[in-house]
């Protein structure tokens, strides 16, 4: 899609982006919302990190 978009001479197909941003918008806010949390409370796992 960003070669459509890039080397389209500003054609932009609207049913192209349509279905990207019906795919993959909710996918980029889960990992937005996932990095958010890791900021502010620390990356969550399984084990502690070592301590210095």
């Amino acid at each position: 899609m960003r070669n459509a978009l890039t080397h389209g001479h500003f054609k932009v197909d609207l049913d192209i982006v349509w279905k990207a941003t019906q795919g993959n918008l909710q996918e980029l806010d889960n990992h937005v919302a996932a990095l958010l949390i890791a900021v502010v409370n620390g990356p969550v796992s399984d084990h502690q990190a070592p301590t210095r």
